[in-house]
């Protein structure tokens, strides 16, 4: 499964308000972003935006917003890595 298809995943699940393992399914998403170098470690911009990115996430989570959550992901963090990442 790739990475866009993951954000799918997790944002249907939200849909749905299956929430039980968002969380371990955010932090899959994000260390696989990381891992898989798809934003290079020099682009100060890109990881500053990952950065802030996953404070809103964790804000989101946190309180129980997770439409936002959704949102955050297919507006903020499919366009940052690519939408269709393997």
């Amino acid at each position: 499964m790739n990475l866009t298809e993951k954000m799918e995943n997790v944002q249907s699940s939200i849909f749905d308000y299956e929430i039980k393992d968002l969380s371990n399914n955010i932090v899959n998403i994000f260390t696989e972003v990381i891992e898989s170098k798809l934003i290079s470690s020099s682009d100060v911009e890109k990881l500053n935006y990952l950065n802030a990115l996953m404070n809103h996430c964790l804000n989101s989570m946190q309180n129980a917003d997770y439409l936002r959550l959704a949102d955050l992901l297919e507006y903020e963090l499919k366009p940052l890595v690519g939408g269709n990442n393997k």
